[in-house]
Formats: C-alpha cells, structure tokens, sequence
C-alpha cells in the first residue's frame, strides 16, 4: 500500500473528487471510471462528500502526516 500525505488526499477529494481522481491514486480504475460517469449526475459528488467527511474523521494519519490509501470504501461502485 501506498502512503499519501492526509490534507493532499483530502484536498484532492475536495477539488476532484467528483471525477473520482482520488480512485485512481491507488489503482482502484473502475470504481474511478463509474464515479466520473456519475458525476454527471451529481450522484458521483454526493459520494466523494461522503469520503470528504469520512476522511477527515476516520483517517489516522502517522507520525509524518502521511495515511495509507484507503481501499474497500465504496468499493462496490
């Protein structure tokens, strides 16, 4: 697994999460491609709030600041 800084991570969620960048930082390209086609719906924007709001309060970070890459979140898109 790779690790990240936890604000870049969650700044990336922020600005680009509807497109679902962030998915693809750690390999995960399906669920990437199927929440960039819901964005255009908006339903792929109320899913990267929803990882927004879980990061911030889930995501333990380590003594450098840096998390590891979620997976298994929202896997099932």
């Amino acid at each position: 697994m790779e690790k990240i800084n936890k604000v870049l991570y969650l700044v990336l969620i922020f600005f680009l999460g509807s497109l679902g960048i962030h998915k693809y930082l750690n390999g995960r390209i399906l669920p990437g491609i199927v929440q960039l086609i819901l964005s255009f719906i908006l339903i792929g924007s109320i899913i990267a709030l929803v990882e927004f709001i879980w990061g911030i309060i889930k995501l333990e970070k380590d003594e450098n600041g840096e998390i590891t890459i979620p997976t298994g979140f929202f896997d099932f898109l």
